[in-house]
């Protein structure tokens, strides 16, 4: 928000009427066109529900982040390009200090989280144009229908291509020796992520939206995450 005007910014422009806190996200962010909840979607609703039992708004970011981890883990097994844009773009602007007024904590001691939580990552990585991983077709034209009621006429649509690999991290290696529990392994080799981009006219500016489908080795959609 450096050198912008309340114009300029949405957070500033709630700071500047008197809201003690605004989470926004610096960046573009992706929710879900339907359930289970992904990426923002996910990060909000676990962000209101420790406000609502009487965490700070800086407890309860993040604890939501925390809690986001836990969820992908759960689900997935590793944290792919939606889930760590989404802990990385959402900061809190204004008091960490503030909390819902109705709100009432069952205790009042510090908030205290035990360490142990696996952390593993992907990323996408350009297919090479000799590479033997290229992706059929007809999974693109079945990602393209799977995203048409929110972008619709697709056919002037830009379409990307990566593969999703595992992700070094020191920390990763480092969080999961102390981890407990069954988790579920990092993806298969042949992971896609199809990234459709369109702009769309819309009140004298063009907006461009994002839908990215996750699909497996034989073309099952795992995971559909677009812009908000």
């Amino acid at each position: 928000m450096t050198g912008k005007s309340e114009a300029q910014s949405i957070a500033l422009r709630f700071l500047s009427i008197g809201v003690l806190g605004v989470v926004g996200s610096t960046s573009i962010s992706y929710g879900s066109i339907s359930a289970p909840l992904v990426a923002a979607d996910l990060l909000g609703q676990l962000f209101w529900k420790s406000l609502k039992a009487g965490y700070t708004a800086g407890e309860s970011l993040m604890l939501a982040k925390i809690n986001l981890i836990r969820e992908m883990n759960r689900r997935q097994g590793y944290l792919d390009g939606e889930d760590q844009k989404t802990l990385l773009s959402f900061v809190l602007y204004g008091d960490p200090l503030t909390s819902a007024e109705l709100a009432s904590r069952q205790s009042k001691q510090a908030l205290r989280l035990k360490i142990g939580l696996p952390i593993k990552t992907v990323s996408d990585q350009a297919i090479p144009e000799d590479s033997p991983a290229a992706i059929q077709s007809e999974w693109i034209t079945y990602a393209k229908k799977s995203v048409e009621s929110y972008l619709p006429g697709l056919e002037n649509s830009l379409v990307q291509v990566n593969l999703q690999r595992p992700a070094e991290s020191d920390l990763s290696e480092k969080v999961d020796k102390l981890a407990k529990g069954r988790r579920k392994g990092m993806p298969a080799p042949d992971r896609y992520v199809v990234t459709i981009t369109k702009t769309i006219p819309a009140a004298r500016r063009q907006h461009t939206h994002y839908a990215r489908v996750t699909m497996d080795e034989h073309g099952k959609v795992l995971k559909l995450a677009v812009s908000r």
